[in-house]
C-alpha cells in the first residue's frame, strides 16, 4: 500500500502501477499524459487508526489532476474522495475506470462540495463485475460523462448527477436506494432504474432514448424533458414534494 503526502507525484507520459491501495492524504497527483493504475482502492482521505485498532477515514488536502485527453486512471477497487479542495479545474479530461464502488463525501467547513465536480470531456467508466454502488453526498457533485459498462449494473443512494449517461449495453441498469437525480442526460439507448426516484433541481433529458423506472417517480423540482424519447414509470408519477 502507498500513502501520498505533501508535494507532487507527476507521471509525465509514463505509467505508474500500484499493486495495492493508494491513500492520498495531501499533495497532488498530476497524471499529465500518463497512466495510473491502482489495483486496490484509491482514497483521497486520511487514514485514522484508534488505540483499539479501529480504522476511520478523515479529510484530505490532496488534489487529483486529470487535464489531458489521453490520460487514464484505473482503479480496480473503490474510489473514495473526502477531499477539501474543489476539483472543477482539475478534473477536465481523460478517463477514469472504476471496478469497485464510488463514494464522494465532503466536509461542510470547506468548499469540498465541489471536490468531484468534473467538466470538459472527463469520463468515468464503471466496469466492475458485481453491482457497484455510487454515492454522491454533495448536490454539486457531477459526472461529466458516466459510462455504465457493468452488465450487472449500479446502485445509487444520495444524489445522482451525470451531464451525459452513456452505455454500449442493451440496457444500463441502476438500483435506486432513495436516489435523488439532479442533472441527467440520458444518452444510452435504454436505461432502467428500479426503485423510488426523486427528481431534484436542474434537468433530466431523454433525447431519443428510453428511461424506464420500475417504481415511483417523485418530481419535486427541476424539469423532465422527454424530447423525442420515451419515459415509462411502472408505478406512480407525482409532481409533488413528499413530506414525512
Amino acid at each position: 500500500d502507498v500513502t501520498k503526502v505533501a508535494d507532487t507525484l507527476s507521471l509525465g507520459t509514463n505509467k505508474l502501477k500500484i499493486d495495492g491501495n493508494l491513500t492520498q492524504s495531501d499533495g497532488t497527483v498530476d497524471t499529465k499524459r500518463g497512466t495510473l493504475e491502482v489495483t486496490g482502492d484509491y482514497r483521497l482521505a486520511t487514514k485514522n487508526v484508534s488505540e483499539y485498532g479501529e480504522i476511520s477515514w478523515g479529510t484530505s488536502n490532496g488534489i487529483l489532476k486529470m487535464t489531458e485527453s489521453d490520460v487514464v486512471v484505473t482503479v480496480g477497487g473503490m474510489f473514495y474522495t473526502n477531499a477539501k479542495n474543489p476539483h472543477g479545474s482539475y478534473l477536465t479530461a481523460g478517463t477514469m475506470y472504476v471496478g469497485g464502488d464510488f463514494y464522494q463525501y465532503h466536509p461542510a467547513e470547506y468548499q469540498s462540495e465541489l471536490n468531484f465536480k468534473t467538466s470538459g470531456s472527463h469520463k468515468v467508466v464503471m466496469n466492475g463485475t458485481a453491482v457497484q454502488h455510487v454515492y454522491l453526498q454533495s448536490n454539486a457533485a457531477v459526472f461529466t460523462v458516466l459510462e455504465i459498462a457493468n452488465e450487472v449494473g449500479l446502485s445509487s443512494s444520495g444524489y445522482f448527477a451525470a451531464t451525459s449517461l452513456i452505455s454500449s449495453l442493451e440496457t444500463a441498469k441502476i438500483q435506486s436506494k432513495d436516489m435523488m437525480i439532479r442533472v441527467l442526460g440520458v444518452n444510452a439507448p435504454n436505461v432502467e432504474i428500479t426503485g423510488v426516484v426523486t427528481k431534484e433541481a436542474d434537468t433530466l433529458s431523454l433525447s431519443t432514448n428510453k428511461l424506464k423506472i420500475n417504481g415511483h417517480l417523485i418530481q419535486n423540482k427541476g424539469t423532465v424533458d422527454i424530447k423525442r424519447g420515451v419515459l415509462e414509470v411502472t408505478g406512480d408519477y407525482r409532481l409533488a414534494t413528499k413530506n414525512v
